[in-house]
């Protein structure tokens, strides 16, 4: 029989995990982050989680061919050791995950920074096959990129290489970022600065947003397309640095495709086309323009590319 793989990913709030072959995910499951902060918390539920996938399949940890993990944290070059997390799973930092894939499971184990997973698996098998340069957004809890240049992921010096665009400064003297910076695009637009950048806003108490149970970016598009004037400014701000970080994309790294990806693309009807416009507008491009195309695997990306 064809060995499978074990696949996980860990996301800001909730651990997605799942058996896949080639591409395709056999099957799937996920579970609530307990502690953000904490990889050993979900470890004993993780076990448990792929013993019961591989029993609906009828399978068993000899049929598996090795581990990967997608974290959302800075991996090594070799993608065996975290070497920086992000207010997110700090434990995993000088953690021998290794060690632990072997004791839990008997397997090898890969872990790598879960925007450049979701590239791969969006380069194998989605939206980006048959591409050799691409640059991928995924606007989820924070905002990750990743690089593909000439047909490889890039790593750079340390591993980092292409990861941290949620932290490139769109607003220069901008909201004060976890990071230590100020002006990163995560501060500016992330999902998890959402409600407190509208909080802030004096006219937050006459828009639709302080009625609705949560402020997040479908509420935000929701609303604007009614004309709620909060709603209209924060979309508007949204698409104009998530632009900036494109226009930047193409400068660095004159991609072919430009993936986004996350659950902000719920609204990728209205997303899409104001981000090409936008980059047609401004970037400069010497040859076809960059294409913007939603992710074509959704969560699954992160799971077949790790």
């Amino acid at each position: 029989m064809e060995k499978v793989r074990l696949a996980v990913d860990f996301g800001g709030t909730r651990v997605k995990y799942g058996i896949t072959r080639d591409g395709v995910v056999l099957a799937q499951d996920n579970f609530e982050v307990i502690d953000r902060l904490s990889f050993a918390a979900h470890a004993e539920s993780l076990r448990e989680g792929f013993e019961s996938l591989l029993a609906q399949l009828g399978l068993s940890l000899s049929n598996c061919e090795g581990l990967g993990i997608a974290v959302p944290c800075l991996v090594s070059a070799d993608c065996k050791r975290v070497t920086r997390s992000f207010q997110k799973f700090e434990d995993l930092v000088g953690f021998d995950i290794q060690a632990w894939s072997q004791e839990t499971f008997a397997l090898a184990c890969d872990i790598e920074n879960d925007a450049r997973a979701a590239l791969v698996g969006e380069w194998r098998y989605g939206a980006g096959m048959g591409m050799d340069n691409l640059f991928m957004l995924t606007l989820g809890t924070g905002c990750g990129t990743a690089v593909l240049l000439e047909g490889r992921p890039i790593r750079g010096f340390s591993g980092m290489a292409g990861n941290l665009g949620g932290h490139s400064i769109t607003h220069r003297g901008g909201e004060k970022c976890w990071c230590g910076s100020r002006g990163c695009l995560e501060a500016q637009v992330a999902s998890w600065a959402l409600e407190d950048l509208a909080r802030k806003e004096p006219h937050f108490t006459g828009s639709a947003l302080s009625q609705v149970d949560e402020i997040d970016y479908l509420a935000v598009f929701t609303l604007a397309a009614e004309g709620d004037a909060l709603a209209v400014q924060l979309r508007d701000k949204a698409l104009d640095t998530w632009a900036a970080a494109l226009i930047n994309g193409v400068h660095f790294f004159d991609p072919q495709k430009i993936i986004i990806g996350g659950g902000i693309m719920a609204s990728a009807d209205v997303i899409l086309p104001a981000l090409q416009r936008i980059l047609d507008e401004q970037a400069i491009q010497v040859a076809e323009p960059a294409q913007i195309v939603a992710a074509g695997l959704g969560d699954g990306a992160a799971l077949v590319g790790v």
